[in-house]
């Protein structure tokens, strides 16, 4: 697995690591306070995300080892590649210009 951390002062702010670790077939284990990178870690199964406090990092450790996310991992990883995401942005640049 990997590690990842976020900083407290922007929760929302989601690292390049979240779309780079399952590229590799990697785990993310990440240490932030919430926000975007908690919510796509957990709604992916792409990893564990735990705050940084010492307990909850203890607690959960041992939960990587266990995890068997491979197909979530690959199908995060094939829905992040940049023609899909060029795609989807494509997509909603042509649907705001035929809202005008």
């Amino acid at each position: 697995f990997a590690l990842q951390f976020n900083a407290k002062e922007y929760p929302y702010l989601v690292s390049t690591k979240i779309y780079e670790h399952p590229a590799m077939g990697l785990s993310t284990f990440s240490i932030n306070c919430g926000g975007a990178i908690d919510a796509l870690i957990k709604s992916h199964d792409i990893g564990i995300s735990c705050k940084p406090d010492v307990m909850d990092i203890i607690s959960k450790l041992p939960l990587m080892f266990e995890a068997d996310n491979k197909v979530a991992l690959k199908k995060y990883a094939d829905m992040s590649s940049y023609k899909v995401r060029a795609a989807e942005y494509t997509k909603l640049i042509n649907k705001l210009s035929l809202d005008e």
